[in-house]
């Protein structure tokens, strides 16, 4: 469409001129001449403009080829021939520190230090970048195949296939590598945990042993695991690896080693049942044996936390925790993290964890660890009964129960001036209406819950010690039967026991010897079938 601009003026502008001639015009013509079709017209307008003026047009990442004293940030190779290329945006950065990490490339690590790639003007070859990402790629499909046996048809083929190719795999990076597996004891409180997620195939492990077709239901019995653990360090003991490289594999209490007469004494014998606490021993015999910078690779939270609390005690210059799988797969900076808290929440980290819930101690209703975390920032006073219950003394004072007792008020109930939970538990479901799963729990079953972390919080407390001396279970608010342990939820009488006013009959033709008010001594009631007519 083409308009004579100058017809539009009578020399009073544009607009005057129109409205002096009353003009009209067709919406459809007038959604023709929008805004933003303006806009875009003018940014093209300017674009080609800029464009006239710059006789050479330079990505961000583009290298000034005057800059000739500049290195590759991987290779420390000149520019050459390919040129160099600017790190110009914060994903470069971060996808090339999370190949680092997963490979544990610690002279890469050490580049990144001083900060992110753009802030230190790195500047890198093309297809040095690619070369990392393929590594890392690599490094994280071996990963993968180490939770299912994949192709693998016998127990020899899952260790030679996928097994010590994935441990031959960090050994290119480091110089010690640690596998580190639980042991599993009879009739011990784990066991009974354990229990409870289902029960599996049982299948002998040796060498030619076809694989079972259901992975998972293998591992859920004990007993193929132990002999599955055992299995594995015996290939670990007899895995070839360079000189300066060591490889150590637990075995029950035992331990073995690639390296002959390796001193070991640190090690075994070891009565620690689970792996997330015997790790960090291996980790502190590392550290005293020269280890500065060490990674952990974990998937269980318990290891992120008896990590942060023990940092101290094993002082290692860097301590990073593979955290995760999948898309939550990511790399944690312990170090970094203990820097940023108080030491006396590090210290108490793991009775937080245990009190608000983890694989022994039951969590509360609703409320997770988040919101558990967001109250403890509120109300630092239960720091000092957290750390009374890491002491793990015979009773809990009275004073130390009564902060926890407001802890968990808040924890259900931040605008709450009431300091005990039995008094909580009456307002919210009185006169907030909230429901018996939405409300706290009775002072009794508190203080069972409170016995059961404590005790939880001692045994990870003792993770730096081979053979720790532990209390049983059955004083620290758990009971025992035939099934094995089991919470002691709480010493109050069953509400069906003694409320008697909860008791109703279901008589339809009048009530005799067999009614259940009868047999009580009570007075039928409304509640009753017969509507308290009898």
């Amino acid at each position: 469409m083409s308009i004579d601009i100058k017809s539009l003026d009578d020399g009073g502008g544009i607009e005057a001129t129109m409205i002096k001639h009353q003009a009209c015009w067709h919406k459809s013509c007038r959604l023709k001449f929008n805004q933003t079709k303006l806009d875009r017209l003018r940014k093209k307008v300017t674009h080609e403009k800029s464009s006239s003026q710059s006789e050479c047009m330079q990505t961000r990442a583009h290298c000034d080829p005057a800059d000739v004293k500049a290195t590759c940030f991987f290779c420390d190779e000149p520019a050459g021939s390919a040129g160099l290329h600017n790190a110009s945006t914060y994903d470069i950065d971060s996808k090339v520190r999370k190949c680092a990490l997963e490979l544990n490339d610690t002279a890469l690590l050490a580049k990144l230090s001083p900060g992110d790639m753009m802030t230190i003007e790195a500047k890198y070859h093309s297809k040095c970048l690619v070369a990392l990402y393929n590594r890392a790629a690599r490094s994280n499909a071996a990963a993968v195949q180490m939770m299912h046996p994949g192709t693998a048809k016998t127990f020899q083929d899952y260790a030679d296939a996928i097994f010590l190719p994935y441990i031959s795999k960090y050994l290119e990076t480091a110089e010690r590598v640690d596998v580190v597996w639980d042991t599993y004891i009879r009739n011990s409180l784990k066991a009974s945990t354990r229990k409870r997620r289902g029960k599996g195939i049982r299948r002998r492990v040796s060498a030619t042993t076809l694989l079972p077709p259901k992975w998972d239901d293998f591992l859920r019995v004990a007993e193929n695991k132990t002999e599955l653990f055992k299995f594995l360090s015996g290939q670990v003991k007899n895995y070839p690896v360079h000189d300066g490289k060591v490889l150590f594999a637990t075995n029950e209490e035992d331990a073995v080693s690639t390296m002959v007469n390796a001193d070991m004494s640190n090690l075994v014998p070891c009565s620690q049942e689970e792996a997330d606490t015997r790790l960090l021993l291996h980790v502190l015999d590392a550290v005293q044996k020269g280890s500065r910078k060490l990674m952990v690779r974990t998937v269980d939270t318990d290891v992120v936390v008896l990590g942060i609390s023990k940092f101290h005690q094993i002082s290692p210059d860097e301590l990073w925790m593979a955290f995760g799988t999948k898309s939550n797969y990511c790399y944690l900076p312990i170090h970094e993290i203990v820097g940023s808290m108080d030491p006396k929440i590090c210290t108490t980290l793991p009775v937080f964890h245990a009190f608000t819930g983890c694989d022994t101690v039951s969590a509360f209703g609703g409320r997770g660890k988040k919101t558990a975390w967001k109250v403890w920032q509120v109300f630092p006073d239960v720091t000092d009964a957290f750390e009374h219950l890491l002491l793990m003394e015979n009773d809990t004072s009275e004073s130390t129960l009564s902060v926890l007792e407001r802890y968990v008020v808040l924890l259900y109930d931040r605008t709450s001036g009431l300091e005990s939970v039995n008094d909580a538990r009456k307002w919210l479901f009185t006169k907030k209406s909230r429901t018996l799963e939405n409300i706290p729990p009775t002072q009794a079953a508190l203080k069972q819950h409170v016995k059961r972390a404590s005790y939880q919080a001692n045994c990870w407390n003792k993770a730096l010690i081979r053979n720790p001396e532990l209390p049983s279970p059955g004083e620290w608010g758990w009971c025992t039967d035939t099934a094995g342990w089991h919470p002691l939820w709480t010493t109050l009488p069953e509400a069906s026991e003694s409320c008697h006013e909860l008791i109703r009959c279901g008589c339809k033709k009048g009530c005799n010897n067999r009614c259940k008010c009868v047999k009580a001594a009570l007075k039928c009631t409304p509640l009753c079938h017969c509507n308290g007519a009898c």
